[in-house]
């Protein structure tokens, strides 16, 4: 579970590195609303690959594909 200071250092962060950006304000609402910036998209789409990246090797080693004991 997040608490508020860590959610909200996240955003900071996030948009800090313009991976997000504030939507208009509405002045009758608290909530402050976010979109994420083409250059967010970038960064979605090559942490992505890295994860898939990892995800492909974890299958092929479960999988048996690895290297045995002996090539170690």
């Amino acid at each position: 579970v997040f608490g508020p200071g860590t959610l909200y250092g996240a955003i900071n962060n996030l948009a800090k590195k313009k991976w997000i950006e504030p939507c208009p304000v509405n002045p009758k609402e608290r909530k402050k609303d976010y979109v994420i910036t083409e250059l967010g998209r970038v960064q979605v789409e090559e942490e992505m690959k890295r994860l898939k990246e990892i995800y492909d090797i974890a299958i092929e080693i479960v999988e048996g594909g690895g290297h045995d004991e002996e090539d170690i």
